[in-house]
């Protein structure tokens, strides 16, 4: 019964780290493009 509820929850976190990370790449490099134009 707790094991569905465990693997829904990781699922979930996995999905956010992804994001973040898809996220965190191009916020990094828009902030150097940024750096580099100054």
């Amino acid at each position: 019964m707790l094991a569905p509820v465990v693997k829904e929850s990781l699922q979930i976190m996995a999905g956010l780290f992804w994001d973040l990370g898809t996220d965190g790449v191009r916020l990094t490099r828009e902030h150097r493009i940024q750096e580099l134009s100054e």
